[in-house]
């Protein structure tokens, strides 16, 4: 299910997404596993098996959004922040390692 997640972590990533964008949590970004990877089948132990590919692309999106480790946001404000920074150039730039990258779900989010 969900681009080969497990049903476990699809249902995980719902949730906090209905949490953040529905009910206005907030939420901290974090340079370790954080509540989405509890559910990850990638997961192992404190690392990601796919931990280079992943602390590169968080450290990416973290410097194109001007964030820090232990920021705190609202739907709103990350909304603001991306609009504000992200242009089609730094998103192919910030985002083409994603295996998300290819099926247009963010960028069509993003500029459609």
């Amino acid at each position: 299910m969900g681009s080969g997640y497990s049903n476990e972590f699809v249902d995980n990533f719902t949730q906090i997404n209905n949490d953040i964008v529905n009910n206005g949590a907030k939420f901290q970004i974090i340079q370790q596993l954080d509540s989405i990877c509890m559910a990850c089948p990638n997961q192992n132990g404190d690392i990601c098996n796919k931990q280079e590919k992943v602390t590169r692309l968080d450290n990416n999106h973290m410097q194109a959004l001007d964030l820090q480790n232990g920021d705190i946001l609202d739907w709103d404000e990350s909304v603001t922040k991306i609009k504000d920074k992200i242009s089609k150039d730094v998103f192919s730039k910030i985002c083409h390692e994603c295996e998300w990258y290819g099926l247009d779900i963010c960028y069509n989010k993003l500029f459609k």
